[in-house]
């Protein structure tokens, strides 16, 4: 009877020990499966933070955050390549100005703000600004309710607001190298239109006087946009070649010989031609720093590199339809995007770098180069 006692409580002894056994296989397994959660969250959140661009600016709720003024001649502002920016408010109305920021990011300052731009009232700033090789000067187009259509070019260390012109349309401006003549387009106004390409003018801002380019050396050229290379002062442009001009009868009558072909050609600094680099049905262009490369925007939503030597295609990619500009190393290219900008490779249109700004940014240029 004692030895059947005896059995029974071994026999309960080895449940409980299993059972104990279970309990803590059990509790072990849900802390490995705990962990192993954890460790897989953590990677996970990492993961994700990693593609995050880190916050360079506190916005305030309101979206205001505090602004620095850029100030010319800084050696901690001027020492590095700069990406200068139009800025268009979308709480005003007719409320533009212009900003720059390092190419990295950092730094963003306001180089003028719409009093600035406009005294008398709010401007809409109608083409991209053009800073001065030596980071003085900027010039572009304005439209506001007092003065209309003007351009004008500020003295950015003397704060000195000169108008050059009271008319004239919007197709770009151009800095020779000697950071005091200005190249600009004076149609719409300024001028008979004849169909050569005469309406081109230099302007001294040292003089102040505007001078007319010799015709006689031009070609019959519709200009649509133009960009002067600082390094040997060649000039790119986009627009349509003419065989001969249409000051007859205009676009409904055009001569059954006329031979017209859209591209970018290049010019001599007077405006003489040098020969037809593309032709392509490209909306926008850009030069790199080297001048080796342009850079096509297409309506089709790519992007397209050629050679300035010989138009050949380097490479060509995807893109979203804004206006690119070359990086200071002539291998990247700056595209703004929705909240900021990117730098992509020309390769392959890769993504390296995504920039998050407190404000949307238009009509980029690279200055400070």
């Amino acid at each position: 009877m004692e030895n059947g006692k005896v059995d029974v409580l071994k026999k309960i002894a080895m449940v409980a020990l299993v059972v104990a056994c279970l309990v803590f296989l059990l509790s072990g397994g849900d802390e490995d499966d705990q962990r192993r959660a954890e460790a897989s969250n953590t990677k996970t959140v990492a993961k994700k933070e990693s593609v995050q661009p880190p916050s360079l600016y506190e916005v305030a709720p309101d979206g205001s955050f505090e602004i620095k003024e850029e100030i010319y001649g800084d050696q901690d502002i001027f020492d590095s390549p700069r990406i200068q920016f139009m800025h268009r408010d979308p709480e005003k109305k007719n409320c533009d100005s212009v900003w720059s920021v390092k190419t990295d990011g950092t730094d963003l300052r306001r180089v003028l703000s719409n009093t600035q731009l406009s005294p008398e009232g709010d401007a809409i700033i109608m083409d991209t600004p053009r800073r001065s090789p030596d980071n003085r000067y900027i010039c572009l187009t304005l439209d506001d309710d007092a003065n209309g259509f003007h351009k004008v070019v500020f003295d950015l260390k003397t704060g000195q607001r000169d108008v050059i012109i009271r008319h004239g349309q919007s197709r770009g401006f151009g800095w020779m190298n000697d950071s005091r003549t200005i190249v600009f387009y004076g149609g719409g106004g300024f001028s008979k239109t004849s169909g050569r390409l005469y309406e081109c003018y230099k302007y001294d801002i040292i003089q102040k006087k505007i001078t007319l380019y010799d015709q006689t050396k031009n070609t019959y050229f519709w200009l649509q946009e133009f960009l002067i290379h600082p390094e040997k002062n060649m000039i790119f442009a986009s627009g349509y070649e003419r065989s001969h001009p249409l000051n007859r009868g205009g676009i409904k009558k055009r001569p059954d010989d006329l031979v017209e072909t859209y591209g970018v050609c290049i010019f001599n600094p007077d405006w003489s031609k040098h020969r037809m680099l593309i032709t392509d049905g490209g909306y926008c262009f850009d030069v790199s720093p080297d001048g080796h490369k342009i850079i096509r925007g297409n309506a089709l939503d790519f992007f397209t590199v050629y050679s300035t030597k010989n138009g050949a295609g380097v490479s060509k990619f995807k893109s979203d339809r804004y206006i690119p500009i070359f990086s200071e190393d002539s291998d990247h290219i700056y595209v703004p995007s929705y909240d900021g900008f990117e730098k992509k490779q020309i390769s392959d249109g890769k993504v390296v770098l995504d920039v998050k700004l407190p404000i949307k940014c238009r009509k980029l240029t690279l200055i400070n180069i």
